[in-house]
């Protein structure tokens, strides 16, 4: 596994930044090698580890600091491992795992991409969910209906 090298502090006490840029899918290749290593009872073998293909494109679909796109990708590659070793013992093959890290990554960076009635997610913590509902001067949002 290659060494990747990290600056301290960069967010605050505890935190670490990458010294230089990796693409998505080597970024989770190496993460898949390191939490295999490091999780009690899971396979470190690295023949099974190098089958699974991580694809997509190379930057995250939302910048940022945290690597939630890779997380994903990865606990998403260590759940297909499981699943096929637990498919082997029962003798059947199921072929390679592959992770499209692109999809992976929708689900933690949803929250960021909400809209409501024009309201981003910013305004909505700001002005508290309180905000969304409508008054009495407000007609009702489209979409739901009248009557239950």
């Amino acid at each position: 596994m290659t060494v990747k090298t990290t600056k301290s502090g960069g967010f605050g006490p505890g935190t670490f930044v990458d010294v230089e840029y990796t693409p998505l899918p080597a970024e989770c290749r190496r993460l898949l090698h390191h939490f295999a290593e490091v999780s009690p009872g899971f396979t470190a073998d690295a023949s099974i580890l190098d089958q699974v293909n991580f694809y997509g494109d190379d930057l995250p679909i939302i910048p940022g600091p945290l690597k939630s796109q890779v997380m994903s990708a990865v606990c998403h590659a260590m759940i297909g491992i499981v699943g096929k070793e637990i498919c082997a013992l029962r003798g059947i093959d199921t072929g390679k795992i592959s992770i499209d890290v692109d999809k992976a990554g929708l689900y933690p960076g949803t929250p960021v991409l909400v809209s409501i009635n024009g309201k981003g997610l910013a305004d909505i913590v700001k002005d508290g969910p309180s905000s969304l509902v409508p008054g009495p001067e407000q007609s009702q949002p489209a979409g739901l209906s009248q009557s239950l």
